[in-house]
């Protein structure tokens, strides 16, 4: 039987700042027991509460992330911890401050301007671009494989390729009152995606 991720109740985390980046509220948080005095991070969780947008519809970025954590976990590749999570009665996701003391955080979107010709960062639809040339997760996932040397890119689509079928359905079905069809169309995107990036292998 599957068991079910668990929600961690974070309401009475002490708040170590608010998260200045991006368009939504979002919050550190620090874990119970951490040193009070602490210039330290490591004990640091970034809190997202799930977005409800004008139309009324939950969106699904804390399973989402939490999906994605957990088949990175699976597959090797470094990523943060993420755990579903409630905060005020709020339900949400934190994720484990990987950044560790004395760095900066440098972010993917800064990053992809550096490979990407004619990427500006900050803009969803900048004016002039078609949208033809809005690339695919997939074909950014294959760009990046394109980019890593061959022995590296087996690696990686070894790693891929081992990943069985009910490891990915146990990670979905975790995910606390997920609906069946919701469950499904995520299970059956990810294998599409998958069979997409190994297709060319």
């Amino acid at each position: 039987m599957i068991r079910n991720f668990p929600i961690v109740d974070v309401s009475a985390w002490e708040v170590v700042n608010v998260e200045p980046i991006g368009r939504d509220r979002k919050l550190w948080l620090r874990e119970p027991g951490a040193p009070k005095d602490s210039l330290s991070r490591e004990r640091d969780w970034l809190y997202k509460p799930v977005v409800i947008p004008q139309h009324g519809h939950r969106q699904g970025e804390d399973w989402a992330e939490k999906i994605v954590s957990e088949l990175g976990r699976l597959l090797g590749v470094p990523c943060a911890e993420v755990r579903l999570a409630v905060h005020d009665g709020e339900e949400g996701a934190i994720s484990r401050n990987v950044i560790s003391d004395g760095w900066s955080r440098v972010l993917g979107s800064e990053l992809r301007g550096t490979v990407v010709p004619n990427y500006q960062e900050g803009r969803l639809n900048p004016r002039g671009r078609p949208k033809s040339e809005i690339p695919t997760l997939v074909a950014t996932a294959h760009q990046a494989l394109d980019l890593v040397g061959e022995r590296d890119r087996r690696y990686w689509t070894g790693r891929l390729r081992d990943i069985e079928q009910d490891e990915i359905e146990d990670v979905v079905r975790s995910i606390p009152r997920l609906s069946e069809p919701t469950a499904k169309f995520i299970i059956g995107v990810l294998d599409i995606h998958r069979r997409r990036l190994l297709h060319d292998d």
